[in-house]
């Protein structure tokens, strides 16, 4: 961005506006950086907004729908989706369900999946499968739903703390963090409904799904009773956050009484701290 900015102070051409929608519009832009990201001739300028535009292209990673991701990564996306409900299947998340066994309170908050494609800094496309959990409003307040995390202070001061006293500092991700939350209150099991090709994908993980399936309007349907807890749950953080907080807790951590996400343990005569957010 510093680069993309010099490089603009230094012509003096002005930049053209262009009032016309600029949703799918591919700019050319007379500086170095654009032309080694899109390989186009220098030819005139463009707006800003386009040139804003390809940027988020370029440098940030858009998620997209099954269907879209298909037609963007084809196989690719295909595979991302089938690691993703391969995982879920590994963390025993689902009991299929036949639709007569749902009772009534579970056909009424059912929640449908979602299935996301993105691809990854590194290039690799990963696949998603959330749930919407708008309808949960209708039964979860928001008091219920809130989960605690690092506050802004915490993070600067304990950084101030590392930077002083020369701490090694390490920072990491929790994989599968959500699927890993078992529910132990039955109550708060979900139904998950998947559809279309997210369900062959999951019966080609395990055929014992295959006996579940209902056809709906051409489609193939999948009810699933969610064991764990699936991203895009109300909940979801919050139980994530209450489990972490006990595992680390058995590790001898403290947790701070003035931040809930912030933790210490005394190892070998030296402080670690941990902070963490959901």
């Amino acid at each position: 961005i510093q680069n993309i900015e010099e490089e603009m102070e230094r012509d003096d051409t002005p930049i053209k506006r262009n009032r016309k929608t600029t949703k799918d519009y591919e700019p050319s832009f007379n500086n170095k950086v654009y032309m080694q990201i899109k390989e186009v001739s220098n030819k005139e300028k463009v707006d800003d907004v386009a040139f804003i535009q390809v940027l988020q292209k370029v440098f940030l990673s858009q998620q997209m729908s099954l269907k879209k991701g298909i037609k963007m990564f084809g196989n690719k996306a295909v595979e991302g989706m089938k690691k993703e409900l391969k995982q879920l299947h590994m963390q025993d998340s689902f009991i299929p369900k036949h639709k007569k066994d749902l009772t009534l309170q579970q056909w009424k908050n059912w929640c449908e999946a979602v299935n996301l494609i993105k691809q990854k800094k590194n290039s690799e496309v990963k696949g998603r499968c959330c749930t919407n959990g708008h309808i949960q409003w209708n039964y979860i307040s928001k008091e219920e739903s809130a989960s605690p995390t690092a506050a802004t202070k915490s993070v600067l001061l304990t950084s101030v703390i590392e930077a002083k006293e020369k701490r090694k500092v390490v920072t990491l991700d929790v994989l599968n963090a959500f699927i890993q939350t078992y529910l132990e209150n039955k109550d708060e099991w979900i139904i998950l409904v998947l559809r279309g090709l997210a369900v062959e994908l999951l019966i080609e993980t395990d055929t014992k799904y295959a006996e579940y399936v209902e056809v709906k309007k051409g489609q193939k349907v999948l009810y699933l009773e969610c064991t764990n807890v699936i991203y895009g749950t109300l909940k979801a953080a919050l139980l994530f956050y209450q489990k972490f907080k006990h595992d680390i807790e058995l590790q001898g951590f403290r947790i701070n009484p003035y931040n809930w996400c912030v933790a210490n343990k005394i190892i070998n005569g030296k402080q670690m701290t941990v902070l963490w957010h959901v």
